[in-house]
């Protein structure tokens, strides 16, 4: 049961980068691609890992492996569209609580994993508590538009796309693993990080919007975006850690403690510096978010009576 400490261990640190990353898309990095593109090319520093345990992977492996780091990058370019449309709290929340889905589709057909009932209900809890999470009314942003009986598009399409790319990236990570060791596995995998970012950056719309970013951004917004790449990285280290040791339909669906973490920063910064960030916490959005946290954790009790 190690890999859920270190899961939570990691979803701390993702949170504050999801806190970050809204700060930086909403004042100083406009562009959800230009901002994608660079995480994906950061990634090629975990080149220094190669002295300790780099393969070569077999043909089907190493695809794998390519495909779950280009997959990846592509989850964050549309994670990064639904944080630019919708409050951090919100967006991740509604991701996350789809992604699982996903996953559960993809171990459950395509690798015939079995579940435990605990952890099966485990998982059900922590998508529960996600769409409470992120489920809101009368926000100036709202998830769902309640007045008009209709869903918002410029949250909703891109936040059910970065779960669908995310569930690909975390269900071929764990096949990876599976047949590898950690470091190489690693390694290829922020590879394709790395050949996403440049795939983006052959694209000519893309590249002109990289470039135009690239000469306006200030200094003081490059310090902050490597500053919270460090975070996101140590956080999915720690991420592929926790998949490496246990289930990834469980591991993934516990990004309800993620959101959690993001709901106390956000109600922190909104309280004592809201110049940094401020988010609607109305009494009724207060109490759905009471009721999400309570789901996500009735399923860490479930996961510990296993």
């Amino acid at each position: 049961m190690l890999w859920i400490p270190i899961a939570v261990s990691a979803y701390f640190f993702l949170a504050l980068v999801a806190i970050v990353d809204k700060k930086l898309l909403t004042n100083r990095v406009p562009e959800p691609i230009s901002y994608a593109f660079y995480v994906g090319l950061l990634n090629i520093v975990t080149l220094i890992l190669v002295p300790f345990g780099f393969t070569i992977l077999d043909g089907p492996l190493l695809l794998f492996a390519l495909t779950a780091g280009f997959s990846f990058v592509i989850a964050i370019y549309f994670l990064y569209t639904t944080l630019r449309h919708s409050e951090a709290s919100r967006a991740i929340p509604l991701i996350g609580a789809t992604t699982p889905l996903f996953i559960l589709f993809f171990t459950t057909v395509l690798s015939k994993t079995h579940l435990t009932i605990y952890e099966f209900s485990a998982i059900g809890l922590f998508i529960a508590g996600g769409l409470f999470l992120s489920i809101q009314q009368n926000h100036a942003d709202p998830l769902f538009r309640i007045t008009h009986d209709q869903v918002n598009i410029k949250v909703v399409v891109p936040g059910i796309l970065a779960a669908f790319f995310f569930a690909c990236s975390f269900f071929l990570t764990e096949e990876v693993f599976n047949h590898s060791t950690f470091i190489s596995a690693f390694i290829w995998m922020r590879l394709g990080n790395v050949i996403a970012a440049i795939f983006i950056f052959t694209l000519p719309s893309a590249r002109r919007v990289i470039l135009h970013t690239s000469r306006k951004l200030l200094p003081s917004s490059k310090t902050i975006f490597l500053a919270n790449q460090v975070l996101g990285g140590t956080g999915n280290i720690l991420l592929n850690i926790a998949i490496f040791l246990g289930p990834v339909a469980v591991i993934n669906a516990m990004q309800g403690v993620e959101y959690f973490f993001i709901f106390l920063i956000a109600l922190f910064l909104t309280a004592f510096y809201p110049r940094i960030l401020r988010e609607s916490i109305s009494p009724r959005a207060l109490l759905g978010k009471l009721a999400g946290i309570f789901f996500i954790a009735a399923g860490f009790v479930l996961l510990f009576l296993q």
